[in-house]
């Protein structure tokens, strides 16, 4: 077995094939008891040699998740913050510094965890890099807001704990993973859906600058005002739903609730506001203001949506009056026939296609082309766009929203799904761009397709499927409809 020191103490690891792995790192102390809603505080030493061969506890969720799905198989408590570490053995030995990957998972800021299969590093590491991947506190575990909350906090804030783990454990990384033969002037971080959602913020966020120097991010940004998934609130909104779900109660009584009863008493609610919010601390400000003032980490963007991102989360019923009602939520009735024609609904397949686009694009797309346009203007580091249209074998929803992932980090293994060459070869191409990013901050490289910068082709868009390629955006009409609606929110 390998092993390691880090500033806690010794650790002892696994080893596959080329591969070590470090498993179940405490970075933070368990925020239990007194510490359930605080930032996160400095793990504890520890004596002798410390045992890292098992995944640490899942954060507090639903399990299975809302959806159904069985994503993640380790127990879970408040006792959760603990991170994973994935090196080529060789980097133990050599001591020369690899870049690294942190991976922060998806799930809905309610479920999922640092341990969920597709995201483990063993494959990626293979091809010399260091991953890592982190828990972070859910739902009311990690997001929940009270007035009593806000008054004893020093910043005079309460809510966005999970987005303070993610920060805490980029600081461990900053600190330890020399240990690992990884590179702390060289972190990327990564996040699909959830995480996506937190890299933006991350990017946004006066904790994080200079704790990574690259971000990759898929469907997933705070970068609009409001999305079909996740509409920001103001720090009062958030701490009087929080006040209103334990009326009466006492924070000291608050913190005592078990926390099953606690995951009972807000769940399925969670879903709607437990969830980050601009609390003018960790999350300061606007994301438009935070560009326009400079207030951002300048660091270069690989970042992207799928085709059929809403193909989850929209009806699919072919119902063009079902679907004209939701527009009007979010569509100003000035603009109800605009929205007609960049979404046409002349038959039942045009209009379940407009269900998927337009949910797809409120949620996850547009927030990606606003980030891309935002970055390119107003900061130096390049930005790549792609457009993921690669349907895995038997899908029956499309590039659906995570589907990327088995290609992405080489986990074609992990899925029975009968994939063919094409696939080998899109995880080759897609795989490649990511790495090549980690390692240099440009995905172009080792004869693989060409991909330009937004700022030089912001008409353009990497479309990922089988051959990936720079062509024509095929959502520029809806993006540029997305940017009049904002534009119109704005004044």
């Amino acid at each position: 077995m390998m092993q390691v020191t880090v500033k806690n103490g010794a650790l002892r690891g696994m080893e596959r094939g080329s591969v070590a792995a470090f498993l179940g790192i405490p970075f933070a102390k368990p925020p239990v008891g007194a510490l359930r809603w605080r930032p996160p505080q400095p793990a504890e030493d520890w004596d002798g040699v410390r045992d890292a061969v098992q995944y640490g506890n899942g954060c507090m969720q639903c399990v299975p998740s809302p959806t159904g799905m069985e994503l993640v198989k380790e127990p879970v408590s408040e006792d959760c913050l603990y991170l994973n570490v994935w090196t080529p053995k060789q980097a133990l030995v050599d001591r020369k510094q690899r870049p690294v990957l942190v991976i922060i998972h998806g799930g809905g800021f309610q479920a999922v965890s640092g341990a969920y299969d597709l995201l483990q590093g063993w494959e990626l590491a293979e091809q010399g890099i260091v991953v890592v991947t982190c828990n972070y506190r859910l739902g009311a575990f990690g997001f929940f807001a009270h007035p009593e909350l806000t008054e004893e906090s020093e910043m005079h804030t309460s809510g966005n704990y999970g987005i303070l783990d993610q920060i805490a454990a980029l600081r461990w990384v900053q600190k330890n993973i020399a240990a690992f033969g990884g590179d702390p002037q060289k972190v990327t971080v990564s996040g699909e859906s959830a995480g996506a959602f937190s890299v933006s913020i991350l990017c946004m966020s006066p904790l994080a600058k200079g704790l990574f120097c690259a971000a990759t991010a898929q469907s997933g940004a705070f970068m609009d005002r409001r999305t079909a998934a996740y509409e920001l609130y103001s720090m009062r909104q958030a701490e009087e739903y929080g006040a209103g779900l334990f009326p009466g109660m006492r924070l000291d009584e608050l913190r005592r609730i078990p926390a099953q009863t606690l995951l009972e008493r807000t769940n399925p609610t969670g879903m709607q506001w437990m969830k980050p919010v601009r609390d003018g601390y960790v999350f300061p400000m606007d994301a438009r203001c935070a560009y326009e003032r400079g207030a951002f980490c300048d660091v270069p963007l690989l970042i992207g949506s799928n085709r059929d991102d809403g193909a989850q989360f929209s009806t699919r019923s072919g119902d063009a009056q079902e679907l004209l009602q939701l527009a009007r939520t979010v569509v100003p009735e000035s603009r109800m026939q605009e929205f007609q024609n960049v979404y046409a609904m002349d038959t039942k397949e045009q209009t379940v296609r407009a269900q998927i686009n337009f949910t797809g694009t409120a949620m996850f797309g547009h927030g990606m082309w606003t980030w891309a346009g935002l970055q390119s203007r107003y900061g130096k580091s390049p930005v790549f766009l792609y457009y993921d249209c690669l349907v895995p074998p038997g899908s029956a929803l499309g590039s659906y929203h995570s589907s990327e992932l088995v290609y992405l980090f080489r986990k074609l293994g992990y899925r029975d799904w009968g994939f063919t060459e094409r696939d080998v070869q899109a995880e080759r191409v897609l795989s490649g761009y990511l790495l090549n990013f980690v390692k240099r901050q440009d995905p172009n490289g080792d004869k693989l397709p060409r991909w330009d910068t937004f700022k030089d082709a912001p008409e353009k868009i990497m479309i990922w499927d089988a051959s990936c390629r720079m062509e024509q955006n095929p959502t520029l009409a809806e993006m540029r409809f997305w940017d009049t609606i904002q534009a119109e929110e704005r004044v």
